[in-house]
């Protein structure tokens, strides 16, 4: 059996997202997620239905984990030199498939990425993580290792599970308190026949369940080992898998930890050319039309509803937002940790009516040349928003640009 940490590249895409799997204990990286009945192989299936980029792990982790193989904390440390510097994943947010022990693999993998600073780049493109039949309470380990020991024959003992339990306890304990990319949770329902007709529930709900606020807990017919082969593409492994992933890279990974705001980039076409409409922050300083979104508008009518009462202005705005930018208030310079950040949803609105009403006072509407604009938003901010600005600019016009040529 393949024992060599390979990162094996089932498909490839221009996609800004990638999906990389990552097996468990005696797993493959590819026969760990191929159903055999249908021949159904997750990783490519969902490559081919959502158009991801998706790579699937293979790494040692044979039943005499702790004794010959890597410990924990090395095999995720590997993993994280790995993604870090695979020039296939470069630029991506990644979300992770993991199936039972890979999940606490994923979990220890995140917490070397937090705990060191060269890791911050990868830290911020992880995107999401599935948890696939994953057995994240150290007191449930006990009924993890007898499923090891009876069903694969493994040499680790209850006693050496029992023996590393303060570790997933305190692991445990740090991924619920931490501020973790989304997850999502897939638990098996059925019990799994052992040697000598013994059956077990090997990761029950309680579990399967990471403790995270919010994570959605999704029960699968099936036992242990067939939970990470779905039959077909509308298994609900599968379905709910790409739900979910499609949800987590709509916006970037490095904003999704952010309370979110919807701004609305006002342009209009001039003898001069294309223009941008500015206003004033209450501090002074120039930005786009943006406020919290209302939930009975929705994310576009409510930057919409931004431009009419800060620059006094109405147009046609686009149902979806073309990028997303990092916004601070009340930063410091020199000193991005104190600010308050949101993540800005960002929608073109072409102008057509100016003075529509009167703007909030202070806010000053002007028009700029893109050029101007961009030297307007980067005044009296931090290098990080200067290129954040400069960089929405620069999207606005790819957008205004390819839209005229339809």
């Amino acid at each position: 059996m393949e024992s060599d940490l390979t990162l094996h590249a089932v498909r490839t895409s221009p996609s800004p997202a990638a999906v990389v799997y990552l097996h468990g204990v005696n797993g493959n990286w590819r026969d760990t997620w191929q159903n055999q009945k249908t021949g159904l192989f997750w990783p490519l299936g969902l490559a081919e239905a959502a158009g991801w980029s998706t790579f699937s792990i293979q790494y040692d982790a044979s039943t005499n984990w702790g004794q010959t193989t890597m410990p924990l904390q090395e095999r995720a440390a590997s993993i994280a030199e790995m993604l870090r510097d695979s020039p296939q994943l470069a630029g991506k947010d990644i979300a992770v498939v993991a199936h039972s022990f890979g999940g606490l693999v994923a979990k220890q993998m995140l917490r070397h990425c937090y705990d060191r600073d060269r890791f911050r780049e990868l830290r911020e493109r992880l995107a999401g993580t599935v948890f696939v039949a994953t057995p994240h309470t150290g007191a449930d380990i006990a009924s993890f290792g007898y499923f090891l020991r009876w069903s694969l024959g493994s040499t680790v003992t209850l006693e050496d599970l029992r023996a590393h339990s303060p570790l997933l306890n305190e692991l445990a304990d740090w991924y619920r308190n931490v501020d973790a990319p989304p997850a999502h949770v897939l638990y098996e329902t059925r019990k799994m026949r052992l040697r000598f007709r013994r059956w077990l529930m090997v990761v029950d709900r309680n579990s399967a369940n990471p403790g995270l606020r919010g994570v959605a807990t999704v029960p699968v017919d099936a036992d242990h080992v067939e939970i990470c082969r779905p039959a077909r593409t509308d298994s609900v492994q599968f379905t709910s898998t790409q739900r979910f992933l499609e949800d987590v890279f709509s916006i970037p990974a490095r904003l999704a930890r952010y309370p979110r705001q919807a701004g609305a980039v006002c342009y209009r076409q001039s003898p001069s050319g294309i223009e941008f409409l500015l206003v004033r922050t209450t501090g002074g300083r120039w930005t786009f039309p943006k406020g919290g979104i209302q939930i009975p508008l929705g994310v576009a009518e409510s930057a919409a509803q931004e431009a009419l009462e800060e620059a006094g202005v109405t147009g046609a705005i686009d149902a979806q937002p073309f990028t997303y930018y990092l916004h601070a208030k009340r930063e410091l310079k020199g000193s991005d940790e104190r600010a308050t950040r949101f993540c800005v949803a960002a929608f073109l609105l072409e102008v057509r009516a100016e003075n529509a009403r009167e703007p909030e006072h202070g806010r000053r509407p002007t028009w700029f040349a893109p050029q101007e604009a961009k030297r307007r938003l980067g005044e009296d901010r931090a290098v990080t928003y200067r290129d954040e600005f400069a960089r929405v600019i620069d999207a606005a016009l790819a957008r205004i640009t390819l839209a005229g040529q339809r």
